[in-house]
């Protein structure tokens, strides 16, 4: 399946590569074997992968407002970040173990009580650089 359809994303590479070269004197099969190696280099890669969960993980109101909340405590516990996005235990744990699988939380455990803080405090750049390109938006 996988030849078929790399197959056919080819042939559509080698006829976007030689209506380009109209008028051109280079040869088609090596521009398009040249253009070839140069996009496969631009593949993602883990630092695209990662990015991406990132942004994943921010892409929801509710977890930006909860990254707001902890970094504006320095630490909260699960029973306090229920209460700043006001949704239920199990809505505030799904939520808290998305942005720990992205990396942007670490936990603590004191007893039964689990506290979050931020793993890491560029996230907040990342957040009010986002917040900024959202203002312009409007």
């Amino acid at each position: 399946m996988r030849r078929v359809v790399a197959g056919k994303a080819g042939d559509r590479l080698a006829r976007c590569v030689e209506a380009g070269m109209k008028g051109r004197s280079a040869r088609p099969k090596e521009a398009v074997e040249k253009l070839r190696q140069k996009l496969q280099g631009m593949a993602p890669d883990r630092d695209a992968v990662g990015a991406a969960r990132i942004a994943r993980a921010i892409g929801d109101p509710m977890r930006v407002a909860m990254l707001r909340a902890i970094a504006a405590e320095g630490e909260l516990c699960v029973c306090e970040i229920m209460l700043v996005i006001n949704r239920s235990q199990p809505s505030t744990s799904h939520h808290l173990g998305i942005l720990k699988e992205a990396g942007l939380l670490k936990e603590s455990r004191r007893g039964k009580w689990v506290f979050y803080s931020l793993a890491d405090s560029s996230i907040l750049d990342l957040l009010e650089s986002l917040r900024q390109v959202g203002a312009a938006r409007r």
